[in-house]
């Protein structure tokens, strides 16, 4: 079935508070990465746990983030701090993820939770992250749809909505 409208009732406040979070994330991130520094309960009891595997999924999420740039030239998404696009990229690792730049931060923020051995950076400001690029995603998709029509449903029909991924995640370890 293909969709007709860009938004809900719910999503529409979604866009909202993306666009909200869109304008504000270069000032709201570095704040959140202080909290690295607040002395947490740890996650690992050993040094050399959290220091390999924070290093191994810090790296993977920035390797996803140079090889979606090496492949494809974007130019910084967003103007005067709002959402906007110029093209619809379809090809480098937007051919295999609609998010592969977002992917990697949140890869990137996971490690560095490890990384830093932080409870509470894990628990709480990690999930606070990934709700903020939803919420950014949201409102870009909004954009997209309005900028692109037809040729963004098409597109993003190629992919799971990551509702649907945990959804089946859920069914395939459950049962």
């Amino acid at each position: 079935m293909i969709e007709t409208s860009s938004t809900n009732n719910s999503d529409s406040k979604m866009v909202k508070i993306g666009s909200f979070f869109f304008h504000i994330r270069n000032y709201l991130f570095p704040f959140f990465y202080l909290i690295l520094f607040v002395p947490s309960p740890k996650i690992f009891n050993s040094f050399l746990t959290p220091l390999i595997l924070g290093l191994i999924i810090l790296f993977c999420g920035l390797l996803i983030r140079q090889l979606t740039i090496g492949f494809v030239n974007i130019n910084r998404a967003g103007k005067n701090k709002q959402v906007h696009a110029e093209v619809l990229h379809t090809d480098g690792l937007f051919s295999h993820c609609r998010n592969p730049l977002y992917l990697g931060n949140v890869i990137e923020i996971l490690g560095l939770a490890i990384l830093s051995n932080s409870l509470i950076f894990l628990v709480i400001i990690f999930p606070i992250f990934v709700f903020i690029y939803q919420s950014i995603i949201i409102a870009e998709e909004d954009f997209l749809y309005k900028k692109f029509g037809q040729e963004y449903l098409e597109y993003k029909k190629m992919f799971l909505d990551g509702y649907l991924i945990l959804k089946a995640s859920k069914k395939l370890f459950i049962q």
